[in-house]
């Protein structure tokens, strides 16, 4: 990924003003290599709002570690770890969320023997997303039961309700950004019982 646009001349001077928070040299920067980055996660999650806060945390990384700068060899390679780490943490992030709801709907369903409080909070939970699943409009349900529950590919999913793949991937994308948003509004707002499994809430945020 070539990150920096050659439009800014990333000398010693530049980096020594990033190094102390010089507002005009990041902004500089960020008008510079946003749009690569943004393309680069892209590539990667396919979906228009993950990648854009996503390109957003590599500024706030570089922010963060600014007093650094000054040190780097070569900014381009920099930059490029910090998004490909932070892409690799989504992906890890989304993998153990959708590895943890097929976990405990098993585990709600045939381990009855389990501790009883524990039990009772991850079912509610479960229940909790089954619902706002059946809120989303027909078509964003449907797409979201074939992916996320059933696992079926885009490809599977146009071919099943004969609809575009580029309509199914759009419909995908807004049922998970709402399901993702009420989820954790409900979670928040509603206190659980302290005998609550906290690894469980923390898959989701």
């Amino acid at each position: 990924m070539n990150a920096v646009s050659t439009k800014v001349n990333i000398d010693e001077d530049f980096l020594a003003a990033l190094s102390k928070g010089n507002v005009t040299a990041f902004r500089a920067l960020y008008d510079a290599c946003k749009n690569n980055i943004f393309n680069t996660v892209m590539v990667y999650l396919q979906d228009e709002q993950e990648a854009t806060e996503i390109t957003q945390q590599v500024f706030v990384r570089l922010w963060e570690k600014r007093s650094l700068l000054v040190e780097v060899e070569k900014l381009q390679d920099y930059i490029f770890t910090i998004t490909k780490n932070l892409v690799f943490d989504h992906l890890k992030q989304l993998g153990r969320q959708a590895e943890l709801l097929v976990r405990y709907r098993k585990q709600v369903t045939h381990n009855a023997d389990n501790n009883a409080e524990e039990t009772v909070n991850e079912r509610n939970i479960m229940e909790l997303w089954l619902s706002i699943v059946h809120k989303l409009p027909a078509q964003q349900q449907q797409v979201y039961t074939m992916v996320e529950q059933r696992g079926l590919s885009l490809d599977e999913a146009s071919r099943n309700l004969s609809i575009e793949k580029a309509t199914v991937k759009k419909h995908l994308e807004l049922a998970r950004r709402f399901v993702r948003t009420a989820l954790k509004k409900s979670l928040l707002e509603q206190p659980l019982s302290s005998g609550i499994n906290q690894s469980f809430l923390q898959i989701f945020f």
